[in-house]
């Protein structure tokens, strides 16, 4: 795992050296490569020389330079992707905007992930489970675990069925703010589902 992107990166120089053209689907499984090594500053490296030859990414490509940047908590380079996609004419998706605000959460922007929550409804998307534990947690880690409740109820009123994780996070919310009224609701409705 971790010289799996310095494997890939050998023989990316050995195709340039044979003047073998790399293209999209190169570059993405180098950054797919470099996601999984958490190396961050090469995948940012390699979109930039991307850039330089003119290959153009896609959705695949930058959500996965987004996730690499996501396991590092590199929220800075995660945003400037996501904003960098639509001047490159492709759309982020809600896969996309995941990886963005666990950016956030692996970097403590609780602020920055409450915004680009809410830019994923005005990009015409629809917050999942995935967007609303994110940011519950991400919340919670803030100890701005009023606002976390408040996200529960909404992903409950949206229709959206909780899993153990955000059952977990807002359970915790609930014990930071020694609120056992709520708890307890939570609890029950926990148990007729889960």
């Amino acid at each position: 795992k971790g010289g799996e992107w310095k494997e890939a990166l050998k023989i990316f120089k050995r195709m340039e050296k044979e003047n073998i053209l790399s293209n999209k689907k190169t570059y993405t499984a180098l950054i797919s490569a470099c996601a999984r090594a958490k190396e961050w500053r090469e995948a940012k490296r390699l979109i930039h020389k991307m850039d330089a030859e003119g290959i153009e990414g896609d959705l695949i490509l930058y959500t996965e330079a987004v996730n690499c940047f996501a396991q590092c908590g590199e929220w800075v380079n995660a945003t400037w992707i996501l904003d960098l996609m639509p001047r490159k004419n492709i759309t982020p998706n809600i896969i996309t905007f995941g990886a963005a605000i666990h950016a956030c959460e692996n970097s403590g922007e609780w602020q920055r992930a409450v915004h680009l929550f809410h830019r994923v409804e005005c990009e015409g998307l629809k917050n999942n489970l995935v967007t609303f534990s994110s940011v519950m947690k991400t919340l919670n880690k803030a100890q701005q675990c009023k606002t976390t409740l408040e996200m529960y109820w909404r992903m409950v009123s949206e229709g959206i069925e909780p899993d153990k994780n955000a059952y977990r996070i807002v359970l915790a919310a609930c014990e930071i703010l020694k609120d056992s009224r709520a708890a307890m609701k939570i609890l029950r409705e926990m148990k007729r589902k889960v």
